[in-house]
């Protein structure tokens, strides 16, 4: 298996990019500014001046020089020195019939050790270094979408930001707020309603709350029955592609 910093190298940048924007398209501001800048002085552009094929050639730049830069990064392992391995699998949870790619990080001795119950696990917080170092699954599902599937690990790895120390702070954040856990200097709520009241404020809480769809008994009963169908269905396929790829493990 190769890494995920061997398909950067190999892969078509034009192309990656492509499927990264087609597949996570949003608001043009989620990609500009801080995310996309290393040089803090840099003077931020004025987006309202410019015209809409101006901004996306500048976030396509941006994104292109985000991937070479991915290319200079020395690997490293994790610090328990597991290796992470990516694989997809056909998901119709969270899209219509004809399903999408899901793609997942499990642990290589985590699937040799119980290929059901083994878990997925973000990255989100991760090193650079370490998740280029994942291995990629040579399942003939991940290879065929192989664009995809490394446009979801470069959207995952760079859920807080594209440069290391957005991570960084994000780590240091975390730890912030458990420790204010620890010392009692935190919200608790007994209830969804609860929280949401609270955040809300009672009367859009009500409003929000009035404007939801209403399922009568019978409707409910098959919009049940349609989200286990999926659940299971997605179970299944995960399964699938977790047992080809633990079978060439154990081939290897």
């Amino acid at each position: 298996m190769k890494t995920v910093k061997d398909y950067i190298c190999e892969l078509d940048t034009d192309e990656l990019v492509d499927m990264y924007f087609r597949k996570r398209s949003k608001r043009l501001s989620d990609y500009y500014d801080d995310y996309l800048y290393d040089d803090e002085d840099e003077e931020r552009p004025d987006y309202a001046s410019m015209t809409v094929v101006e901004c996306a050639e500048r976030v396509r730049k941006g994104i292109f020089d985000f991937i070479e830069y991915l290319k200079t990064i020395e690997i490293t392992k994790s610090e328990g020195g597991r290796q992470g391995i990516i694989y997809a699998y056909n998901s119709i949870m969270r899209d219509d019939l004809h399903g999408k790619v899901c793609t997942e990080m499990l642990y290589r001795d985590d699937l040799l050790e119980d290929p059901e119950k083994c878990e997925n696990y973000s990255y989100i917080l991760s090193d650079r270094a370490e998740v280029l170092g994942f291995l990629v699954a040579d399942n003939k599902f991940t290879q065929n979408n192989i664009y995809e599937v490394i446009a979801d690990v470069m959207w995952e790895a760079t859920w807080f930001g594209y440069r290391q120390e957005d991570i960084d702070d994000e780590v240091e954040s975390l730890k912030a707020s458990e420790e204010e856990i620890e010392r009692g200097e935190c919200k608790s709520f007994s209830s969804v309603d609860e929280m949401f009241t609270d955040i809300l404020g009672e009367d859009e809480y009500t409003r929000m709350k009035d404007m939801q769809h209403k399922e009568t008994e019978e409707s409910q009963r098959l919009l049940d029955a349609a989200i286990h169908t999926r659940c299971e269905y997605d179970k299944c396929s995960m399964m699938r592609e977790r047992m080809i790829l633990l079978e060439a493990l154990k081939n290897e």
